[in-house]
Parts: C-alpha cells; sequence; structure tokens
C-alpha cells in the first residue's frame, strides 16, 4: 500500500520489514492531534488509513496548512536526520479517524548507516519533496490566486483527471493562502468555464492545456 509519497519506497522489502517489526499502531479520532510542534520527535510515522494535516500556527495564533497527509504516504521523518534530540517542527492532526503506525527514527537511522545505496535513494527522494516545496512556497510569494489553485489541481491530479479533495474547502483555501469565498469563486468560474466539473469533493478536470493557459493570465475574469 506504499504510495510515492512514503520514504519507505525507498526501502527493500527486508529493510521495511526490519523497521516495521517493532512499529506501534495508533488510532485517532477525528480531531485528535498525534503530535504538536516542538515535541520531543522519536517516531515518524505511516498513515494506514485516515487522512491528516500537517500545520504551523503563528504567534497570533493563525493557523498555516503545509499539507494533507494520504493513506500510504509516511510524515515527520525529516526528525530522522536532525541531530540530536530532534523536535516535530509542525502539528499533526487527524481530520477523519484514523490509523497510523508510529515508526523508531533511530531504527531508520541505523540502516541508513548501514547502506550507501539506500542513503542515495532516500536522499534523491527526500530532494524531490523539498523542491516540490520549494515551488509551492515561491508560487505563495510572486503568484495570484487563480494560478495557485490552478497549479494545486494540476498536481493533484492523476492520469484520469478526477481530484478528490483531500480536506473541506475551507483548509484548502487556508494551504493556498486564499480566503474560503475567493476559493469557492475562483472554483464557480473554471466550472462556468466548462474547464472543470464538480460534484462534492470530486473535480473532473476537462482541459488540461487550457487550465495551464489560465493559469498565466494575470486575472481570472468570469
Amino acid at each position: 500500500m506504499l504510495r510515492d509519497g512514503s520514504v519507505l519506497a525507498a526501502l527493500d522489502p527486508q529493510q521495511i520489514d526490519r523497521l516495521v517489526e517493532h512499529a506501534k499502531r495508533r488510532t485517532l479520532r477525528r480531531g485528535d492531534y498525534l503530535f504538536h510542534a516542538g515535541m520531543p520527535a522519536a517516531h515518524f510515522f505511516l498513515l494506514r488509513r485516515g487522512r491528516m494535516k500537517l500545520f504551523l500556527n503563528s504567534h497570533r495564533g493563525e493557523e498555516k496548512i503545509l499539507g494533507f497527509v494520504e493513506p500510504g504516504e509516511t510524515f515527520a521523518e525529516g526528525a530522522a536526520f536532525m541531530a540530536d534530540e530532534p523536535r516535530y517542527p509542525a502539528s499533526a492532526q487527524a481530520l477523519v479517524a484514523s490509523e497510523v503506525w508510529a515508526i523508531s527514527t533511530a531504527t531508520l537511522r541505523a540502516l541508513l548507516r548501514e547502506s550507501h545505496d539506500t542513503c542515495l535513494r532516500m536522499l534523491a527522494r527526500q530532494t524531490h519533496r523539498i523542491q516540490g516545496l520549494l515551488v509551492e512556497v515561491e508560487a505563495l510569494a510572486l503568484e495570484s490566486a487563480h494560478y495557485r489553485l490552478i497549479a494545486y489541481l494540476l498536481r493533484q491530479a492523476p492520469a484520469d483527471d478526477t481530484v478528490t479533495l483531500p480536506a473541506t474547502k475551507t483548509l484548502i483555501a487556508a494551504q493556498l493562502a486564499i480566503k474560503p469565498e475567493t476559493l469557492s469563486r475562483l472554483l464557480d468560474r473554471l466550472q462556468r468555464r466548462g474547464l472543470i466539473e464538480m460534484h462534492g469533493r470530486h473535480v473532473r478536470l476537462h482541459n488540461r492545456q487550457a487550465l495551464l493557459e489560465l493559469a498565466l493570465e494575470p486575472v481570472l475574469r468570469s
């Protein structure tokens, strides 16, 4: 069930078995916190079922969503690469009833020390993640709201061009630094243009190329 978003995909089956041999299963109800920013980080996690959000709170109490975690993805594994006494840099909360495996970061570090090839595969996977985050940061800082929305939809869409939104519109708006009412208005305009079709949390993209061209326009007009 491992997805491309899992660092475990960089390991061979024997290494995975070693990691999960002593993994601790944890269940969370909707709204439960798995960890808070600043807590000691002795484990990273594999989401088995449910959905999680990763976020930070500003000193003014504003929530900045860093991303959502889907089943088969790992998260908080960056703690394995930190110096002594690593701490979680963000908080994690269950959006729905969820189940995770807590995996020892110390065991992962031991595996990396034993295998040069595993280190390189892990480094490549983490570098790819960081590059994706840099693209998102650049878009938040420099691009318009409609560019950020269209880029988000295109990133989420698989080969069949159907996106299942991982969270409520309010949470997605927070991730994209867009007001919820602005997000609803932009989605409505895309739908009226015939570029997308929405059914609840499911969004069907009808024309990727037209969406790409529209993303580059200064303003998204009706």
